[in-house]
């Protein structure tokens, strides 16, 4: 699991590949300006091709991101919303 919090700005996200294949999640939670978004490597895909829109509440705008990682892509799914 890991935790991100945005900072002054969106984030482009980047992924070093894993030398086997695996399950990770990350938890994205907004910062005190909030409406932070995400671009993530081509390498992930989601359901239907489009990534999620995030959760934009500043300071406690939650999400969690599940992403399998299979040796070449990275299927992923999100959980959005926490409060």
């Amino acid at each position: 699991m890991f935790d991100f919090q945005f900072g002054a700005f969106n984030e482009t996200f980047t992924f070093t590949a894993p030398t086997k294949p695996g399950t990770f999640i990350l938890k994205l939670v907004q910062d005190s300006v909030g409406s932070r978004t995400a671009t993530w490597p081509a390498t992930v895909k989601w359901p239907g091709g489009t990534a999620p829109t995030l959760t934009t509440t500043l300071t406690t705008g939650t999400d969690i991101i599940t992403l399998y990682w299979n040796g070449t892509s990275y299927f992923s799914v999100s959980s959005l919303n926490f409060s």
